[in-house]
Order: C-alpha cells, then sequence, then structure tokens
C-alpha cells in the first residue's frame, strides 16, 4: 500500500492512495476525487515515484528483488579507506531496464557511501551521487542525504520514519494523516 501527497507544477495539491502490486487505487486533485482518464494518470505518476523514490531511498534492501542483476565491480581504495563495487543492472524489469549502478559499499562500515549510474542505456559518463547521514530509523539504516559532489546538488528525505506499524486511515482516507 502506497500514499503520496504532493503538489503539481502548478502548486495545487494531490494524494494518491494505491496498491502498487496491482496498480490500483484512488487519486485526488484540489480534495477533489479523479475519475476515468484523470484518476489513471495520477496512479501512473505515483507507480513510477514509488519505483524511483524507493531506489533512492532503500536501495540496500531492494538488492534482492525480482530482476535484479547483482555483479562483482571490483574495488576501489583511497588512502586507508577501501570500497567493494556491486555492478547492479536489471535482468528486463522496471520501468528503466538499461539503467547500470555501481555502488560503494565501505569495507569498515558495510554501508553505501555513494553510487555512480548510467541512465536508459546511454554512453555517458556516470553520474555520482554521496550517501550522507547514515541514521537508524527504527529497525532500518537509512542515508537521509544523497549528494553530487561535483555541483552540490541534493536530493534529501526530510521526514523519515520506520514505525513497525501504521494505521489502515494512512492508506485508506483522503483525510491529513495524524500526527504521530
Amino acid at each position: 500500500r502506497y500514499r503520496l501527497e504532493g503538489n503539481t507544477p502548478e502548486g495545487d495539491p494531490y494524494l494518491v492512495l494505491m496498491n502498487v502490486n496491482t496498480r490500483e487505487g484512488s487519486a485526488w486533485l484540489k480534495g477533489t476525487k479523479l475519475e476515468g482518464e484523470e484518476a489513471k494518470k495520477y496512479l501512473e505518476r505515483a507507480y513510477g515515484a514509488w519505483v524511483n523514490d524507493t531506489y533512492w531511498l532503500l536501495v540496500p534492501y531492494k538488492l534482492k528483488d525480482g530482476g535484479v542483476v547483482l555483479a562483482d565491480g571490483g574495488e576501489e581504495k583511497k588512502g586507508d579507506d577501501a570500497w567493494d563495487k556491486v555492478v547492479l543492472t536489471f535482468d528486463n524489469v522496471g520501468l528503466t531496464p538499461k539503467d547500470k549502478y555501481w555502488l560503494f559499499v565501505n569495507r569498515k562500515t558495510g554501508l553505501i557511501d555513494r553510487w555512480d549510474f548510467v541512465l536508459k542505456g546511454e554512453n555517458v559518463p556516470p553520474s555520482t551521487f554521496e550517501w550522507k547521514g547514515w541514521q537508524r530509523y527504527g529497525k532500518i539504516m537509512l542515508s537521509p542525504e544523497r549528494v553530487d559532489p561535483a555541483s552540490g546538488r541534493k536530493i534529501v528525505f526530510p521526514v523519515l520514519a520506520a514505525p513497525e506499524t501504521m494505521p489502515d486511515s494512512v492508506f485508506t482516507s483522503n483525510q491529513p494523516v495524524p500526527a504521530r
């Protein structure tokens, strides 16, 4: 089950509640429930966001997903630091099956320090994002910040939590989620 809240480029609030396995659910724009093709468009957009965002946030926990292909990418050393490089590709699954990632796993911490990637099988130098601020959320470790060392651009997850349970209403009601 998935809940996505956001704003359109025009600043209008939207909400999508869906089952990511069936891709069925409901969508609201400015508080009004959408129907037909408009609802379908928001459900498709939400599914794409879920796929993308789960990789950006949870890739260490998705390495055994069906269709994920892992390979040994060797090692990299710099001074006293060393990383095992894990190459991640996809066996004809997902929304972008030609994407390729190199995960740099710190030998001392066992955590990803950075990933390099090339999207859509393009013949370009990889983009790099460093994974910063690893900390425990509930029973899992997450990195809430990605930084492109070349440009300084950041992707952040400013509000993270990993509760053991969630009220059903989070995934069934278009009402605001109560503060926990």
